[in-house]
């Protein structure tokens, strides 16, 4: 299994399409199959992914970023376990709160501080879209 923890839209960048969101790819193939899983077959079948396997994938594929194949193999799991796929609806159901909290933007003043801070530091003004 690897070590990569996947990264949710929702944590740590807010976006309101998922048109806007770019798939988690992690590991390009689903968790390693046993010796055993192999000589049965090859790939590590759906029915076999266990919760802990599935446990790192929930929120992005709630979120709809895992790429192919990584993708079938979360969702076959979570169509048979209630517990990951009541997860699943936890996570798109705090997605749904927060797409409802209302847009907020910083204030002119704060615009006006950032601004200066780049002054002070010499770098390079932007301009304000």
């Amino acid at each position: 299994m690897s070590d990569a923890t996947p990264k949710s839209a929702s944590s740590g960048q807010s976006s309101n399409s998922a048109s806007h969101q770019t798939p988690y790819v992690g590991p390009t193939t689903p968790p390693a199959a046993s010796p055993a899983q192999r000589a049965a077959g090859g790939a590590l079948s759906s029915a076999l992914m266990r919760c802990a396997e599935a446990q790192p994938y929930l929120s992005a594929y709630a979120d709809g970023e895992l790429a192919e194949p990584l993708r079938a193999v979360v969702a076959a799991h979570v169509a048979g376990c209630a517990a990951c796929r009541a997860e699943v609806e936890r996570s798109r159901a705090v997605d749904r709160l927060l797409a409802s909290l209302p847009a907020t933007a910083p204030s002119p003043e704060v615009y006006a501080r950032v601004q200066a801070a780049v002054a002070r530091r010499g770098l390079d003004t932007v301009v304000r879209e």
